[in-house]
């Protein structure tokens, strides 16, 4: 009787994790002052800065009740920067992943983690640069359509169907 060979998935560690939303913020980064309409909300000085941090459900709960009211962890928060030293630094600020609902959402929606990071990363940075859905209709449209093309432009798939970002996802119920 053949020998059946079991395969283990490999599990990122905290560190690992916190690396590659490292190298995707810097693509990102380097995708988003590629267009001048985003470049201009950022600093003058580049390159830009953002901090990460990934963590768990308990300390995204308490992040979210203590800065957005809301007692339930989320997938990202970000932190933008003290306006003050926003230009004179080039440091837009930090964003903080909940790595559990990251992995959840990634499943519930069949995709991979690493595209579900790109989502969350472009969710942030957005905001990070000043752009906020929850103010008006105007300004939800305008941060998703730049979700979406963001998206676009990080994972180079561009196809029939397009892969929803996060706003777009909200809006669908999904």
């Amino acid at each position: 009787m053949p020998q059946r060979r079991t395969v283990k998935k490999k599990v990122k560690s905290q560190a690992q994790w916190e690396a590659l939303i490292r190298r995707r913020l810097g693509k990102l980064l380097d995708i988003v002052l590629g267009h001048p309409s985003l470049r201009k909300m950022g600093p003058h000085k580049t390159p830009w800065y953002i901090d990460c941090a990934v963590v768990g459900k308990q300390k995204m709960t308490f992040l979210n009740t203590q800065f957005r009211g809301k007692k339930e962890p989320t997938d990202v928060l970000s932190f933008p920067g003290a306006e003050l030293y926003f230009h004179e630094t080039s440091y837009l600020g930090e964003l903080v992943v909940c790595l559990p609902v990251l992995l959840y959402q990634a499943k519930d929606l069949k995709h991979s983690p690493e595209h579900e990071l790109d989502v969350l990363i472009i969710h942030g940075i957005l905001h990070l640069l000043g752009l906020d859905h929850d103010k008006s209709k105007s300004e939800e449209k305008l941060m998703s359509q730049w979700e979406q093309r963001l998206l676009v432009e990080m994972t180079g798939k561009k196809t029939k169907k397009q892969p929803q970002a996060l706003i777009q996802r909200a809006r669908s119920g999904t």
